[in-house]
């Protein structure tokens, strides 16, 4: 009489497999990450291949001339496609103005970041292009496909300089800004940013 049947043979030499690999697995070390939030500016870092990352936030936009505004989930889905290209799908969320202004859904993007150069010492750029998917309520809509395209570079020195120039359509008008910032590592895993976008 056998006391396991030949699928739970297989099984328990799975788990048993898994459990002798996983410590290997987690003593890799994880790649360092650089995000494109909470930042106008994007990293000119992709994700490594076959990693997905995940980022999230909450933005709160000041207006002399307006409403204030609140959005939140600020949700960033990054993939890398190649060790050079990532996948981009990015949706800010519901946005809430204050003094009646408007509220609801916001416009969702699709898109590719292409690293041009990632040399450590040297300036690190970057194309990312996204086409806007016209998702949002009425109000936060620009109701159509609208295409963008930013530089994005970093180099390091005595301090992290970096910045991004942008170009885009929304409702048939083509706009240009561009951000520029330093970071500063407080620590061996923490670090802070001024950025200043135009």
């Amino acid at each position: 009489m056998s006391l396991l049947s030949r699928s739970e043979l297989l099984l328990a030499a799975s788990l048993a497999a898994g459990l002798l690999v996983a410590p290997d697995v987690a003593a890799q070390a994880m790649p360092d990450i650089a995000t494109d939030r909470p930042s106008f500016s994007a990293t000119p870092q992709t994700v490594a291949a076959g990693i997905w990352l995940g980022e999230f936030g909450y933005l709160y936009t000041g207006n002399d001339d307006g409403p204030d505004q609140q959005t939140l989930p600020q949700a960033l889905l990054r993939y890398g496609l190649a060790d050079d290209m990532e996948l981009q799908v990015n949706w800010s969320g519901y946005s809430r103005a204050d003094s009646g202004g408007p509220s609801g859904f916001t416009d969702a993007s699709i898109g590719v970041k292409i690293q041009l150069s990632d040399r450590p010492g040297a300036t690190r750029m970057a194309f990312p292009a996204t086409l806007s998917v016209p998702i949002g309520d009425d109000e936060l809509s620009s109701d159509s496909f609208d295409p963008a395209v930013k530089f994005a570079w970093s180099h390091s020195g005595i301090a992290d300089f970096f910045g991004t120039a942008a170009i885009a359509t929304s409702d048939g008008d083509l706009t240009f800004s561009n951000g520029v910032g330093v970071a500063f590592a407080v620590g061996d895993r923490q670090g802070l940013f001024v950025e200043h976008q135009m």
